[in-house]
């Protein structure tokens, strides 16, 4: 028996059973559908970080393909699998001189397209990365540029032909032959002007503008260290020794010769850039170089150097200039160069 004061209580006591264990049963639902969501959303951030990573490294690939420095303020949208990246390049410092590096910081927003979500916001990430680039030039002084001496003296049955004009008609002629005021003129250069025989060394060398300081140094990263004998892939090769003797060699690249080089053989044919620390003395029969060539660098950093020897019977001598086999020859060094310790992730929007 209820007491009659206690009639009609059970309904209400089910009614707030019924409400609690339904509040218990949302609040779980609810908390399992944020923890849910909280996985998606970490993992739709380490996505965005990815597409912002990817549309970086990207960008930066694509200017290393190209021959010219991005321009500041320089965009590129970049789609890749799952979202998009929108890539901008700010200038950062401008030098003086427009061969050297110039300085930029590189700013890529990563952007997840998930179809699947809706309406509902999607993950983004920004990075960003300090980045120098080089334009990888040498300045095409001449066909041949010499700090040192060039002797020169005319034989029977030997042909010296320098050429400034441009072997690929891509770019305007250069000097035949740049030397100092101690050098003899070899034979009779042509191009833009034909030659040119005056100043002290180092005048020249300031116009051929080879840090060769840092190449002895190191910082210039070799793809081989010995010729690979007819090799067309256009390789860095950096030989040191007292002297190189190349016998019956044909190549290509950027061939650097830390001190002197001597040809022998029937022929030595070489398409890129040449450049010599000391002196070369081609006693080839057939020397052919399609590029250009700098000799005597070691004078830029307080060496000694010796006479290029021009003067021997039957070695025939021809140096032309060709803005083309330069401009793969130096193709590596030219392209944006990620600073150390200069990557930044989350970068406030600008």
């Amino acid at each position: 028996m209820y007491a009659r004061n206690e009639r009609g209580s059970a309904l209400p006591l089910t009614i707030l059973l019924v409400t609690i264990i339904t509040l218990m049963l949302t609040s779980a639902f609810v908390r399992a559908q944020g923890e849910r969501r909280m996985a998606e959303s970490s993992g739709s951030t380490v996505a965005a970080l990815a597409i912002a990573t990817s549309g970086l490294q990207r960008y930066m690939g694509f200017y290393d393909s190209t021959q010219v420095r991005p321009l500041d303020g320089d965009s590129l949208r970049v789609n890749v699998t799952g979202g998009y990246a929108d890539v901008v390049a700010r200038l950062v410092r401008v030098p003086v001189d427009s061969f050297q590096p110039h300085m930029y910081v590189i700013r890529s927003r990563g952007r997840v397209i998930e179809p699947t979500r809706g309406q509902e916001p999607q993950a983004t990430r920004t990075v960003a990365q300090f980045s120098t680039w080089f334009q990888g030039g040498i300045t095409p002084v001449a066909a041949m540029t010499s700090l040192n001496r060039t002797e020169y003296l005319s034989q029977v049955n030997t042909d010296v032909v320098i050429d400034g004009n441009d072997g690929c008609g891509m770019a305007p002629a250069t000097m035949g032959f740049r030397g100092a005021w101690t050098s003899d003129l070899p034979g009779t250069p042509s191009g833009t002007p034909g030659w040119k025989i005056q100043d002290n060394w180092s005048v020249v060398a300031g116009e051929a503008g080879i840090d060769w300081n840092s190449i002895e140094n190191g910082d210039v990263q070799a793809d081989y260290t010995s010729i690979v004998n007819g090799d067309t892939t256009f390789a860095t090769y950096i030989i040191d020794g007292p002297t190189v003797n190349l016998t019956d060699i044909t190549g290509t690249g950027l061939l650097i010769i830390l001190n002197k080089l001597d040809t022998f053989g029937a022929r030595f044919e070489w398409d890129g850039v040449i450049l010599v620390g000391d002196d070369i003395d081609p006693n080839s029969d057939t020397t052919i170089v399609r590029g250009l060539i700098v000799t005597g660098l070691d004078a830029t950093i307080g060496g000694s150097t010796a006479d290029n020897e021009f003067a021997d019977i039957d070695d025939n001598i021809y140096l032309y200039y060709s803005s083309c086999n330069v401009a793969r020859a130096l193709a590596r060094f030219r392209g944006f160069d990620p600073i150390r310790n200069a990557w930044v992730d989350n970068w406030a929007t600008y």
